[in-house]
C-alpha cells in the first residue's frame, strides 16, 4: 500500500509538472474529461511557446464551436497568470457579456484547488484572507498586482493595459502582457455592416494598439466572415510583413493561402472527423449552408470564385408548372412585397411577387415590378391577391410606406403581415442562398421580367436596384424550411 501511495504521489507530481509546463497538459490536468484533437494540441503547443518570447502577434483562423475559446480565453489567461501573476492582461471580445463570461469562467479555473497545486504562488481574491483583492464579473486582481480585464470590442479600458509602458525592468512580469480578441464578429449582419467593420477596426487602432507594451503579446482569434472583416483587413495592410503569424484550420485542409507547419494533413482530409463528422457529412453541410458560408466559416477564406452571392447557373427556368398552383394549400403560396413610391426614372421599384413552394424547389410565379404611387400600388396589391385566392400570406416589409399599405389595405387584403427585417439585405440573400445552389429556385421562362430578376439576383450587392432581391428574399425566408439557416445560428452561438 505505502509503494502504490508513493507511486501516485509521483505521478501525480509529474502530472502537476506537466501542467506548469505545457498548456495542454494544464486543461487536462484540470479536466480530465478534455477531449482533445490535433488542432487543439497545435494553438496549446504555439500559445505555450510565447512564455518564453516576447512582442508576438498572431491570428487563429478556426471554425465554429471547435473550441478555440475553450483554449484560448478561458485555460490560457489563467495558466499564463499561473506563470506571470504580475502580468497585466486584456481580453476582448463582440460583447462585454461574452467577454465577461470568459472571465468569469477563468476566474473559477483559478480559485480551483487543482490549479493551486499547479500554481500555489499565484494568489486572487478567491481565496480565504484575501478579499481585499478586487473581482468584479469583468475582472479581478492577484497579490502581485497582476490581472485580467475583459471589454467588449468598442468597448474602453482607461487605465488599463497588457503589460506595462515604460518598464525598465526587462525581466519582470509587467512586461509579460497579453492582449487577447476572441471573435470580434457576432453574426453575419455584424459581419457586413459597413458601420460595425469601421467601428472594430478603430477600436482596434484606438485601444489595442495603443495598449500594449512592445514586448507584450496581441492574439487574434476569430471565425472569419467577410474579405473585410477585422483580421482581414489587417492582412490587407501588411499584418504578414509587420510581424504577424497566422495559423489558420479550414475545416478540410490543408490551408494552400496561410501555410501552417501544425498542420500535416494531405487534401480533402477534414478538421476533426471524431466530433464534427466526415468529408460527406461536412460535405452536406456545404449543400445546406452554401458556398459563401461554407468558406468563409468553415474554410477560413471569406470569398465565392466568380464573385456575387447568387450565380446565374443557380437559377433554373419552367416554361409550364410541374403542378396547378391554384390547388396548393395556402401554407405552400406566399406574396412578399418592398415598397417604395417613387414616381421618377431614377427612383426605386414597387416590387411584388408570388412564391410557390412544390415538394423541394420554389417558383417564382408572379412579379409586379413598376415605379407607382401609393394608389397604383394598393391596386396592384389587391389585383395580385385576386389572383391567388388560396394564397393568404402577403408579406408587407414594414418601413417606409408599408406602415401606410397596411393601414389602407387591412379591410381589403386577407393575410397580410407586417414585416420587420432583424438583417441586413446580404444576409438575408446568404441565408436563402442554397435554395438557388441547389438548384432549387424557378423563373417563368417567358416572363417579360426574366431578365431582370436574373441581373438582379445575380449582380447583387452591386446592382443599381435591389427591390427584386428584397421581395424575393424576403418571401423565400418566410417559408421556414431553411436547415441550413438553423445549423449556421445553431453553430455560431
Amino acid at each position: 500500500m505505502l509503494v502504490q501511495e508513493k507511486q501516485k504521489r509521483l505521478e501525480k507530481r509529474k502530472q502537476i509538472k506537466k501542467a506548469r509546463e505545457n498548456l495542454l497538459d494544464f486543461i487536462k490536468y484540470l479536466n480530465p474529461d478534455y477531449i482533445v484533437n490535433w488542432h487543439h494540441e497545435a494553438i496549446c503547443d504555439r500559445l505555450t511557446k510565447l512564455k518564453d518570447q516576447q512582442g508576438k502577434k498572431i491570428m487563429i483562423f478556426v471554425g465554429p464551436q471547435r473550441g478555440k475559446s475553450e483554449i484560448v480565453s478561458r485555460n490560457f489567461p489563467a495558466w499564463w497568470l499561473g506563470h506571470f501573476p504580475g502580468s497585466k492582461n486584456i481580453l476582448a471580445s463582440y460583447s462585454s457579456s461574452l467577454a465577461n463570461s470568459f472571465n468569469i469562467d477563468c476566474q473559477n479555473i483559478m480559485s480551483d484547488d487543482r490549479y493551486h497545486e499547479i500554481f500555489p504562488e499565484t494568489i486572487t481574491g478567491h481565496l480565504s484572507g484575501f478579499s481585499h483583492l478586487k473581482t468584479t464579473q469583468n475582472q479581478f486582481i492577484t497579490s502581485k498586482q497582476g490581472y485580467l480585464y475583459s471589454v467588449g470590442v468598442g468597448g474602453t479600458t482607461t487605465g488599463k493595459s497588457a503589460g506595462t509602458m515604460g518598464s525598465k525592468q526587462k525581466d519582470s512580469d509587467i512586461q509579460k502582457g497579453t492582449f487577447i480578441v476572441d471573435d470580434p464578429i457576432k453574426d453575419l449582419p455584424d459581419a457586413f455592416s459597413e458601420a460595425n467593420k469601421r467601428t472594430r477596426y478603430q477600436w482596434w487602432q484606438a485601444v489595442v494598439n495603443t495598449r500594449v507594451h512592445k514586448t507584450s503579446h496581441q492574439i487574434l482569434m476569430h471565425t472569419r466572415w467577410a474579405t473585410d472583416d477585422l483580421a482581414g483587413t489587417l492582412i490587407n495592410e501588411g499584418a504578414i510583413d509587420k510581424g504577424w503569424e497566422i495559423l489558420s484550420f479550414p475545416e478540410i485542409g490543408p490551408d494552400r493561402d496561410f501555410k501552417n507547419k501544425y498542420d500535416k494533413r494531405k487534401n480533402n482530409e477534414v478538421l476533426w472527423e471524431e466530433e464534427k463528422g466526415g468529408y460527406d457529412e461536412l460535405m452536406k453541410l456545404k449543400e445546406e449552408v452554401g458556398s459563401y458560408v461554407w468558406q468563409a466559416l468553415f474554410g477560413q477564406k471569406p470569398k465565392i470564385q466568380g464573385g456575387n452571392i447568387v450565380k446565374e447557373e443557380w437559377i433554373n427556368k419552367y416554361t409550364r408548372l410541374p403542378f396547378d398552383p391554384l390547388s396548393l394549400k395556402s401554407t405552400d403560396i406566399i406574396q412578399s412585397w418592398d415598397l417604395t413610391f417613387k414616381e421618377t426614372k431614377k427612383g426605386s421599384y414597387v416590387v411584388g411577387v408570388t412564391l410557390a413552394r412544390f415538394e423541394s424547389s420554389f417558383y417564382l410565379i408572379d412579379i409586379y415590378r413598376k415605379r407607382a404611387d401609393i394608389i397604383e400600388t394598393q391596386r396592384a396589391i389587391k389585383s395580385m391577391s385576386d389572383c391567388w385566392p388560396n394564397c393568404r400570406t402577403v408579406l408587407i416589409e414594414e418601413k417606409a410606406n408599408g406602415s401606410a399599405i397596411l393601414s389602407l389595405l387591412k379591410k381589403q387584403v386577407a393575410g397580410m403581415i407586417a414585416v420587420k427585417p432583424e438583417t441586413s439585405k446580404d444576409e438575408r440573400l446568404m441565408v436563402v442562398a442554397p435554395i438557388f445552389e441547389a438548384g432549387n429556385f424557378f423563373i417563368d421562362a417567358n416572363n417579360v421580367y426574366t431578365k431582370d430578376v436574373i441581373d438582379e439576383l445575380t449582380s447583387f450587392p452591386s446592382c443599381p436596384h435591389d427591390d427584386i432581391v428584397d421581395a424575393i428574399s424576403q418571401g423565400l425566408n418566410r417559408f421556414g424550411k431553411l436547415k441550413g439557416l438553423a445549423r449556421l445560428k445553431a453553430s455560431v452561438r
